[in-house]
Order: structure tokens, then sequence, then C-alpha cells
């Protein structure tokens, strides 16, 4: 349920950071207009998201965002989970989380977005929206994997628990400290770039995004250096789409050659 606001709510969009109880969620309350007023939240420590409705009581500043669904046996409305809280400033939220079985205190504040870094990351949101993905990207934390050599490269691998999707840095074999640091900041943008496609099309509104992302051939002479990746995904439309991905890379200069991701 939706109800119309025509005062300071619907001059803002919303994004949120703080605790449920002692876990760090980041939240969007996005308001599109004033029967499509929408929130979503996730975990930092799960990168998932959970999409709700919003209520707004104008004369108390109070925020009511929900998960709900109709129970056909008692003929009502059943809440998932249900966040209520409150504003005096619009900067600083307070109030508390509830489902069927925990009740906890919520404490939010507004995020200064011109803050927020936006190295590393292509967007396909727009405005409000972008941030809100950039903040989940921040909280993505990759591994060290393997360790392994090519044509005299020695490259550790790094990777995502959640996507798997993974990628390597050169450690060792390249003398010039620069142009290594060039080559290695390209290869880390092509695998947030990656973990940024993964992200948006798993957490797309329709709850069913599927981002299948398989590295086919890292190619490496003495000039160049030639990853390509196969991608296989389901996001928004329902239809599946493959694509290729490649970065090519002049090795005797660190500059990109070539990328599918520009």
């Amino acid at each position: 349920m939706l109800i119309c606001v025509n005062n300071v709510f619907s001059q803002y969009n919303y994004l949120l950071q703080g605790t449920i109880g002692k876990n760090p969620i980041v939240m969007a309350i996005h308001y599109k207009s004033d029967t499509d007023i929408a929130a979503r939240y996730f975990y930092k420590s799960s990168l998932k998201d959970n999409f709700l409705s919003v209520e707004i009581d104008e004369a108390q500043n109070e925020f009511t965002i929900s998960d709900e669904y109709f129970n056909d046996s008692t003929q009502q409305y059943v809440y998932n989970q249900k966040f209520v809280f409150t504003t005096k400033d619009f900067k600083t939220f307070k109030g508390n989380w509830t489902n069927n079985n925990m009740n906890q205190d919520v404490v939010l504040t507004a995020v200064d977005t011109t803050q927020i870094s936006k190295k590393n990351y292509a967007h396909s949101n727009e405005g409000f929206e972008k941030f809100y993905s950039i903040l989940r990207m921040q909280n993505v934390k990759l591994s060290k994997d393997s360790v392994t050599t090519k044509n005299k490269l020695t490259l550790q691998w790094f990777s995502d628990k959640e996507s798997k999707i993974n990628m390597f840095r050169i450690a060792n074999g390249i003398a010039d400290y620069k142009k290594l640091s060039r080559i290695n900041k390209l290869l880390e943008a092509y695998q947030y770039q990656s973990l940024y496609a993964y992200y948006e099309c798993a957490n797309n509104n329709t709850k069913q995004g599927e981002y299948n992302y398989s590295l086919s051939e890292v190619f490496i002479n003495n000039n160049t250096l030639n990853i390509n990746a196969s991608v296989n995904c389901s996001c928004t439309s329902g239809e599946t789409k493959l694509t290729e991905k490649r970065l090519l890379i002049n090795l005797l200069t660190g500059d990109i050659i070539q990328s599918s991701w520009q």
C-alpha cells in the first residue's frame, strides 16, 4: 500500500545506512510518483536486496516500510518484516524492525553522496540508484586464491565468495612499477565491473536474476595480455542472453587496446 505525499517527502529520495540491532545495512527509499514509492535494503554481510513497500504518515513524519503478503486462509495481510521509524530532520531515522520472531532497534542516517568514491564501477543505473549500487560494491570482499605463472608473469588470483567471479593481478614479472600498477588497476576495474553486473542482475526486482560468468581464456605474450570471458545471464526480461567480454592490454605501455566493458 502507498500513501500519496505532496510535501517534503515527494522532493527527495533517501539513501540511508545504519543498523538493525547490531547488523549494518544500506537502504534506499525511492520516490517515483505519489503512487509509486518503494524501498529496498541489503545487509552488508550478504549484499542481497530485500524489496519493500512504503507508507508515510505525513503528520508524524513516520515511515512504515514492509514486505507483506495476503494470507488466503485468514483473509488478512501478513508482514514478513516491517520497519517503523520517524525523523525530525530527515538526516537521522530511528525506530524498530520486526518479523515473526524478532524485534530490533533501527538507527539510520542519510548518506552524503558527495563522499562516495566512484572508482572501478560502470553504471547501468543513473543518479540516485547508482549510489546505492556503489555502496553495495564497496562491501564486496575479495579473497586471495591460487597463484599461477604464465609467460614468466606471476598471477595472484582473487575471487568473490557469492558470485565466484575471479580475476588475477600481476604480482611479479614486470619491472616498471608504474606500468605494473596501471595494468593491475585495469584488471581490478574489470573484475569490479563484472561483479557490478552480477549483483545488479541478481538483485533485480523480479528476485529471479541469474548471472553466470566464465573466464574462458587468458593469453599472455611479450606484448599483450588478452582476457576473454563468457556471460550467460537472465536478468529483467526473462530472456537468456549470452555475451562475450574481452579485455586486451598492451603490456609495453600498460594501456587498454580493447575492452568490451567500455
